[in-house]
């Protein structure tokens, strides 16, 4: 698998009209798309973004996910109309608005996430393009882009460390002002506009939106960056192209020129301070604006830190041998998503346009790294599932395509800058939710969370879960997966049963809603929450360990495996796929015990901790370290170590055994010490071994108040340990397993004991004596010198 750097950072993206809504509160002012969807409806399907995700109210609540998802950053945009309502230098500012994005950029870095703030994502203020045509006024839009960008600056820039000054140009000056898609919806070719020019108003603009980026560069570079020390790039979009003919140069040369008239009609300025690539000047001659002198030393000067690349499909390109056409803008040749072979460029997503082609997007990493030789940051990547327009939530959140489009385009980056060299500091993953697709409405869903537009309530989708573990995994880190929020648990009762393929349809939802509410959806179901966790389950390399992780991971838990060897812990990991991860350590041993601890307390807090691990049958096998028998260490001293120095879990599972009703009750030299090899016999050693260990149970379960602590037998199933004679079924005694881990009981009860099919059942008497309890606890104590914590 292909390495990202060790410091590659990952985050979520969003922009302002998609996601905020409240577009009439505290005082923000009207944009031009907020015009363009109340004027032009049959041009957005009749949405627009006057709720949106209600963002502007909810916050907290999607900051809360970013936390849960692990995100290292988070970029967004600020409305210019918020803070400026009329957008102009010498219009007054709105404190509304300042206010909102500072609790936006508090509330990151109160939760450790660092803010990447765009300064324009698309909406621009209706006042400025009705009082001189916005961005079709070279000189006056930089000079309002100018003051509203050093507003930012000086308000949010103590804190702000990663500016972007506009969001893909390509697309305001094309869509906007060429084909008329998008607001401001300005076009000659176009049957639905009225107004525009596509032969002149998009090379205008595009300008514009250059010298506004330099100009707002050159600004924070010497004004601003000495004191607030961050850094400043520009998000550019772009497909990269093949030739449709591979073995025809023309076909090859048009894929080079309509790569240029994507991406170098912006690169080229910004980057290199040059005029824009030769072949777009000979195709559009004096219809390209040309640069001034002074207009090239401000551009060479406006030095960028990063180029930001928002990438999400590639094309092949086959010349067109007739003359272009005044209108045409993307270089006189033919976008075909198949080649001359038939073979297609990718595997179609949920839009049409949208193909997922990672050996390209290492290419197009590889090109650009080489051409502009900037730090990339990945600042926007992703994509709708095939159908997911049409999916219900619970077919939505289940988006296996959009998470093998991510781990396929993080190994391209892995590829390009493990093997070609590429700079690649980080990756935003769009989007934090699915959110107005802009003239497409409401239907594309490119989020990582679904967005139910009538609730408004955010469900995190499986891709959200996992994407941490992906980027961590390929930075040779084994981090879990990051809690991510209340998950919906169908219980298994007769009238449930009754419903065909109930489970299917209703997998495990994760949401954030009230029970009660989505009830009502499911014909009053029995439903209850369970919480997604953390857990870690030692001697899970087979049996039931094995069987209950696969049943946890299955459940969306973050789950870590535990063997006695490295060899051992990499078969469990492959034996369980969707593992946070296996530790390898010998519980024998003393020494590898206590490493175990330290590797799992580096990992963090857990939810659960199941001590699984065991030994039955065997002759006396004496551990080097202290003498004692292996059975004995295994299954009363390393639980006892491992709750020693283990962070508390808010539940401790113990392992113990029906057996434990035939074991010696004296309670006397439970390690063997006296008695010594000769007297040892394996089955009197794990009936005693397993009433050792409940007393164990029983004496924590007295100590933790924040803790529950139960043990449980899981029946005698046919296991390794148990034997190929076992009577019960392993997956009774996997569902005990589960239902502990998940905390799915009445938590006040602890110091209680289980048995198969989740049932509470009465121990031995014994039990229950604190003087038995307490000679277990004495003798480990004496035995490796750690106190129990607790009384």
């Amino acid at each position: 698998m292909p390495s990202l750097p060790k410091d590659f950072q990952l985050g979520f993206a969003t922009a302002s009209y998609q996601i905020e809504g409240a577009v009439a509160e505290d005082g923000r002012g009207p944009s031009i798309w907020d015009v363009f969807c109340h004027l032009e409806p049959t041009r957005t399907k009749g949405a627009n973004g006057d709720v949106a995700c209600d963002h502007y109210h909810r916050l907290e609540e999607d900051l809360d996910l970013l936390k849960r998802y692990g995100s290292d950053m988070y970029r967004f945009s600020i409305s210019w109309s918020r803070v400026i309502p009329l957008g102009g230098r010498d219009d007054p500012v709105n404190e509304a608005g300042i206010a909102f994005y500072n609790r936006v950029i508090d509330g990151c870095l109160k939760r450790g996430i660092t803010p990447w703030v765009t300064l324009y994502h698309w909406d621009l203020p209706q006042g400025l393009h009705e009082r001189y045509g916005g961005w079709l006024d070279v000189q006056e839009s930089q000079k309002d882009f100018e003051r509203y960008a050093r507003l930012c600056y000086e308000r949010f820039g103590d804190r702000v460390k990663h500016w972007i000054t506009l969001n893909e140009p390509w697309i305001v000056s094309i869509f906007g002002y060429a084909t008329g898609g998008n607001a401001p919806g300005r076009s000659s070719i176009n049957p639905q506009s009225t107004e525009g020019d596509t032969s002149t108003e998009p090379w205008i603009v595009g300008k514009a939106l250059i010298m506004s980026h330099a100009r707002a560069v050159a600004a924070y570079n010497q004004d601003f960056r000495e004191s607030q020390k961050g850094q400043i790039g520009i998000s550019l979009n772009g497909d990269y192209y093949e030739p449709w003919d591979s073995s025809d140069p023309r076909d090859s040369e048009a894929a080079e020129r309509r790569m240029q008239f994507h991406i170098g009609w912006f690169a080229n300025p910004i980057f290199l301070g040059q005029d824009y690539p030769k072949c777009m000047r000979d195709q559009l001659k004096d219809r390209l604006p040309q640069f001034t002198s002074d207009e090239l030393n401000l551009l060479r000067s406006a030095e960028s830190d990063f180029y930001g690349m928002n990438y999400y499909t590639s094309q092949f390109a086959r010349h067109k041998s007739s003359p272009a056409p005044d209108t045409d803008y993307i270089g006189n040749l033919d976008e075909l998503q198949t080649n001359k072979a038939g073979d297609p460029v990718g595997l179609e997503s949920g839009l049409h346009w949208l193909r997922s082609c990672p050996d390209l997007f290492r290419k197009h990493l590889t090109r650009v790294y080489r051409l502009y030789g900037k730090p990339i940051i990945i600042t926007e990547n992703g994509c709708p599932c095939p159908g997911e327009d049409k999916m219900a939530r619970e077919e939505s959140v289940q988006d296996e395509y959009r998470i093998k489009y991510f781990e396929d385009h993080l190994d391209a980056i892995g590829r390009s800058v493990g093997e070609d060299g590429t700079v690649v500091e980080g990756y935003f993953a769009w989007s934090l939710m699915d959110n107005l697709e802009w003239s497409d409405g409401y239907g594309p869903r490119f989020g990582v969370t679904f967005t139910d537009y009538e609730t408004l309530e955010r469900t995190p989708k499986k891709s959200a879960l996992v994407l941490r573990h992906l980027v961590d995994h390929r930075k040779g880190k084994d981090r879990d997966q990051i809690e991510p929020t209340w998950y919906i648990k169908i219980l298994k009762t007769p009238a449930i049963q009754r419903k065909a393929n109930i489970e299917d349809r209703f997998p495990y939802l994760c949401i954030s809603k009230t029970h009660e509410l989505f009830a009502q959806k499911l014909d009053s179901l029995s439903i209850h929450f369970i919480k997604m966790v953390r857990i870690l389950i030692t001697g899970s390399a087979d049996g039931l360990g094995l069987e209950a992780a696969r049943q946890l991971v299955k459940r969306n838990h973050t789950v870590y495996l535990h063997a006695r060897n490295a060899q051992r812990a990499a078969e469990a990991k492959a034996n369980c796929p969707g593992a946070a991860g296996a530790f390898a350590a010998d519980l024998t041993l003393v020494s590898e015990t206590k490493r175990l601890a330290e590797e799992v307390n580096a990992v963090g807090t857990f939810d659960a901790i199941i001590h699984n691990a065991g030994m039955m049958a065997g002759p006396f096998r004496k551990t080097p370290d202290t003498g004692i028998p292996a059975q004995t260490a295994v299954n009363v001293l390393a639980p006892y170590i491992l709750t020693c120095l283990l962070t508390p879990p808010k539940r401790l599972i113990y392992i113990a055994s029906q057996l434990h009703a035939e074991a010696d009750t004296s309670v006397k030299d439970i390690f063997w010490l006296e008695r010594g090899d000769s007297q040892f016999q394996d089955f009197p050693a794990y009936c005693d071994s397993k009433l050792h260990v409940m007393l164990l149970a029983n004496a924590v379960a007295r100590r933790f108040n924040n803790t529950s602590v139960m043990s449980v037998h899981p029946g005698w199933v046919a296991t390794k340990l148990g034997g190929e004679d076992g009577p019960d079924k392993l997956e009774d005694g996997v569902d005990t397993y589960v239902m502990l881990a998940e905390g799915d009981y009445d938590q006040s009860l602890t110091g209680r004991y289980f048995e198969p099919k989740r049932k509470l059942a009465e121990p031995t008497p014994q039990c229950s004596e604190v003087e038995l309890q307490e000679r277990v606890v004495d003798a480990c104590e004496r035995l490796v010198g750690l106190k129990l914590p607790g009384i």
